[in-house]
């Protein structure tokens, strides 16, 4: 089984927990075989960004993306965090350019909190149900009347983008995500590594 490449977006003043829990999810999914006592893992995530020069988060913490926009892989799956870059972030900016380029190639596209403002602004989930951080939605859906932004979810799935809303909420995306594409076993096996409660 060849695991799916996931493309963790990274730029500057980007929350933390956004990519770092949804991160670790990932690197926890994996399906035991017994007989072998051997786990196979069902993700590859990858850190990218413009370059590889250290990014510094919103909480001042450094962290040096493992691939820059032009070193990125083939990706079955994109992940925009949130944070405070961005609400600022323009739709000129490199990173939205790389969404829109990416978006044509993933199978999806997953956000975390106001992560979502980056994909709309690439063109993705624009007419569509979407979730985000509570604090903004009223200001998001100012800015983007064309999409619906439902504080009534944690995570929401609509076909090719799937959003959450929060920092830790980006954990019940990922773990989603482990549902979505691998099942219940799977999704199972990853929240007792973590210890996380999840009920899709």
């Amino acid at each position: 089984m060849k695991p799916l490449n996931v493309g963790i977006l990274l730029y500057e003043n980007v929350g933390l927990l956004d990519f770092a829990g949804p991160l670790e999810v990932f690197s926890s999914a994996m399906i035991p075989i017994a007989k072998a006592k051997q786990e196979i893992k069902l993700f590859q995530p990858v850190t990218i960004s413009k370059t590889t020069d250290p990014v510094k988060t919103s909480i001042g913490i450094q962290v040096l993306p493992e691939r820059s926009f032009h070193e990125a892989e083939f990706l079955d799956i994109l992940l925009i965090p949130g944070g405070p870059g961005a609400l600022g972030m323009s739709e000129d900016s490199e990173e939205i350019r790389f969404i829109e380029r990416m978006a044509e190639r993933v199978e999806l596209v997953a956000t975390v909190s106001t992560g979502i403002r980056l994909a709309l602004l690439a063109g993705i989930g624009v007419g569509k149900k979407v979730v985000t951080h509570s604090a903004h939605a009223y200001d998001l859906s100012k800015e983007f009347p064309g999409s619906v932004f439902d504080p009534t979810y944690r995570y929401l799935d609509e076909d090719t983008i799937v959003s959450s809303a929060g920092a830790s909420a980006g954990l019940d995306l990922a773990l989603y995500l482990i549902y979505k594409f691998f099942g219940d076993d799977a999704v199972e096996y990853a929240s007792r590594k973590i210890e996380y409660v999840f009920t899709p």
